[in-house]
């Protein structure tokens, strides 16, 4: 998987709206629910998701997922920040030119590892909350951290199950599970009926 960022950062001063999005495009927050798949514990990709083009010069490459992690805030100026975070698979940019369930099982991971860094910032942002932090850059600085944190997993998992034909895939499989119920409060929506931090 190749790792694309575009960031865009939005804030107003009375109600604030943060947006920041990671993939090889900057996305409305209104785009068509049929081009996205929201990541969910019981729902699993298939190759029909895919729907973006392969690469013309890219012969080595047989499937790309690409997924993006929103955070959006809305609250009043000298109020603790709220923030949603959603971890979204971008169907019209994923592509495959296989049907592998091998490599349709490594790319389904790679959403599964943005999603544990999903859990990971609204985790990060529920203890901010608890201090009672207002500045908002604080939470940014806090999500990047942990995007960049997230982008070398990524590449620790295609090199350590050698993009799917190593032997360490199941090893990784198992490991991601572990981590994400490790986190399970921090899904959405959330056990204990919040959907934002």
């Amino acid at each position: 998987m190749k790792t694309h960022k575009t960031i865009s950062i939005n804030k107003q001063l009375i109600k604030c709206l943060i947006a920041i999005l990671l993939s090889s495009n900057v996305f409305s927050q209104t785009k068509p629910k049929d081009t996205i798949i929201t990541w969910q514990e019981n729902v699993k990709l298939d190759w029909s998701n895919f729907q973006g083009k392969p690469l013309k010069d890219d012969v080595i490459t047989k499937a790309e997922t690409c997924s993006e992690i929103l955070i959006s805030a809305n609250f009043l100026k000298g109020e603790i920040p709220n923030f949603n975070v959603s971890n979204s698979f971008i169907k019209s940019i994923s592509w495959t030119k296989t049907d592998s369930k091998r490599i349709l099982a490594h790319e389904q991971l790679h959403f599964d590892i943005s999603e544990l860094y999903a859990r990971k910032i609204r985790k990060k942002f529920f203890e901010l909350r608890t201090l009672k932090e207002l500045n908002p850059d604080i939470y940014i600085n806090e999500y990047h951290r942990l995007r960049k944190e997230e982008g070398k997993h990524q590449e620790k998992y295609d090199l350590e199950t050698n993009f799917s034909h190593g032997e360490k895939l199941d090893i990784w499989i198992d490991l991601i599970k572990k981590e994400l119920d490790n986190l399970d409060e921090f899904r959405t929506p959330r056990k204990t009926g919040h959907n934002t931090i």
